[in-house]
């Protein structure tokens, strides 16, 4: 979470992790006056909650159909290093807590995290975005991240770059995908997906 400026403009921007936040922080930090406000004993945090943080500015945030958003957790586990997979999970930390659910086969980890914590993903997104935020989504991040910023006032620098995806096949078992839906319907239906 960072807060940013430009002239006498300010806003905060929060990330969810899977939702193009790292692609969104790199080119906040490249274009605008920046500072953490999400310092975790003197390191910055991307992860932070945004409910625990008072904000003196407009916020903003980026969300991400549940469907791709599961897949892109599973792929980004597969990749970290083993150390991090079943990490010892404090508090909430979205990553930590996915790796303990973790499995080397991508339908494995859904009904384990079906299993164990079907609405994930709205415990996720509920525990960054508060009600009047400013959000966008994922799949349209550069025209509506683009325009976010334009109406905040912001003048805005050319597209955001985003990271290449990993190339790993998402293969669900019959039903889990209606599973994760009606699960996570209360973020699905404020977010319109």
């Amino acid at each position: 979470m960072i807060k940013i400026k430009q002239g006498n403009k300010e806003a905060i921007f929060i990330h969810i992790p899977k939702t193009g936040g790292s692609a969104i922080t790199r080119y906040l930090k490249e274009h605008y006056e920046w500072t953490p406000i999400n310092l975790i004993n003197g390191k910055e945090s991307s992860h932070i909650f945004s409910r625990f943080v008072k904000f003196d500015a407009p916020s903003f945030c980026m969300v991400r159909h549940p469907i791709a958003w599961h897949e892109s957790l599973w792929k980004m586990l597969v990749d970290m290093s083993p150390n991090f997979k079943g990490a010892r999970a404090r508090g909430f930390n979205p990553i930590a807590i996915a790796g303990l659910m973790y499995k080397p086969v991508f339908s494995d980890f859904i009904d384990t995290l079906l299993e164990q914590a079907p609405d994930y993903y709205n415990e996720t997104i509920t525990r960054h975005y508060r009600d009047g935020m400013k959000w966008g989504k994922q799949e349209n991040l550069n025209s509506d991240f683009l325009t976010i910023m334009s109406n905040m006032g912001f003048q805005t620098f050319g597209k955001v770059r985003q990271f290449g995806g990993r190339n790993r096949k998402c293969e669900w078992k019959e039903g889990q995908k209606e599973k994760i839906m009606e699960a996570n319907k209360e973020m699905i239906k404020k977010f319109n997906y």
